[in-house]
């Protein structure tokens, strides 16, 4: 299984990072510390339909569909994310769920090459990795350390 989360260390790293023709989506974890907070900036980064519900299945069906998005690979960076849901009290499993979801996303997109419309590669980038390690390995997430 390829990886589609990778992890890096600082900004710089992930602006040495060359992306050809990528629509790079920008999540601040710090800005994003609850649900609430990170699912209105999700919707507001990916430009997600009105009727975006802002849960976990929304944003699975959503982000499989993506046709407002021309180009074919899709970026999503969060940085600081050690920050990210750090105050969600009202689900604590949310960052499990959150990171299965997005791995299932970029593997369904693998799963839909063959499909009549041109399927998008998602990559995910999370600067610092240091908190998500132990969440990928929990959920048996492949996932690859970049050194640039």
């Amino acid at each position: 299984m390829n990886p589609c989360i990778f992890g890096i260390q600082t900004n710089k790293e992930f602006q040495q990072l060359k992306f050809r023709n990528a629509f790079i989506a920008k999540l601040d974890g710090a800005c994003c510390r609850n649900s609430n907070d990170f699912f209105s900036e999700i919707k507001l980064q990916f430009e997600l339909p009105d009727y975006f519900g802002k849960n976990l299945d929304a944003l699975y069906d959503c982000m499989l569909d993506l046709e407002w998005i021309t180009q074919e690979q899709i970026i999503l960076y969060i940085e600081n994310a050690d920050q990210l849901l750090a105050d969600e009290v009202n689900d604590p499993d949310l960052i499990d769920d959150l990171v299965t979801t997005l791995d299932e996303i970029c593997q369904s997109w693998l799963l839909m090459e063959n499909e009549e419309f041109t399927p998008k590669k998602l990559k995910i980038y999370l600067q610092p990795i240091s908190k998500f390690r132990e969440v990928l390995e929990r959920n048996d997430i492949v996932y690859k350390i970049l050194h640039v």
